[in-house]
């Protein structure tokens, strides 16, 4: 799978995740913003990848690193 299929992948995991946290959260806590960035999911995730030179392998752990914790502490906004 090329780098720009698993950023695909991501951001499409990530915007379900941001559109179902957003229909269900109505507390606002420290993690949110104040504002909606400007900058889409994906591009910035290209530019993680671009600037950052992280490898593939590198992006999956961060990913069920964070799919584990959202597991583990279901009570944790994010």
């Amino acid at each position: 799978m090329s780098n720009e299929n698993l950023l695909i992948k991501i951001n499409r995991w990530l915007s379900d995740l941001i559109q179902r946290e957003t229909n269900q959260h109505t507390k606002v806590t420290i993690f949110h913003g104040l504002e909606v960035p400007g900058i889409p999911i994906l591009d910035y995730l290209t530019r993680i990848v671009k600037y950052s030179r992280i490898d593939k392998s590198e992006i999956i752990v961060g990913m069920l690193y964070f799919k584990t914790m959202r597991k583990l502490h279901r009570h944790f906004p994010c």
